[in-house]
């Protein structure tokens, strides 16, 4: 289970939260949830999970939690907000997960580069959910 969870639903919104001068400046939510309590989305990812492998382990062999969503104020973008935001969360749970998997839409080219080329996560499968394409992403939580 998450640290920090709310109630035992296995959802994180800390330590992904920062504030800026006391003003919210977005937030990050981790999860792990029993498979069919995620929406339909994550559950297909989730049916993918035998199928992608990194270094050499299929990903449901690995500890792993769901990333995002993350959200950043418009006002605080630029400002590594979210690399503060995804550091933070590697290192509140690298006693309880060995990966995070996330998900960016195709047609979300600057996120799917801002986060691949600054975070440093592995594309390791894509998925294709009601017209819409996806990459499936995942990083070391150590």
């Amino acid at each position: 289970m998450l640290p920090r969870a709310t109630g035992n639903a296995g959802l994180c919104a800390k330590p992904g939260n920062a504030y800026h001068y006391g003003e919210l400046d977005g937030f990050a939510v981790n999860s792990e949830l029993a498979p069919k309590r995620y929406p339909p989305l994550v559950q297909e990812i989730s049916a993918l999970l035998p199928k992608p492998f990194y270094w050499q382990r299929a990903l449901n062999e690995y500890r792993c939690f769901f990333y995002g969503p993350v959200l950043v104020k418009r006002d605080y973008r630029g400002h590594r907000r979210l690399q503060q935001r995804f550091r933070a969360s590697q290192r509140a749970l690298t006693d309880f997960f060995e990966l995070g998997i996330a998900l960016i839409a195709d047609e979300n080219t600057a996120s799917r580069r801002l986060r691949i080329q600054k975070l440093g996560p592995k594309v390791v499968g894509n998925l294709f959910f009601r017209g819409t394409g996806y990459a499936v992403l995942v990083f070391p939580v150590c």
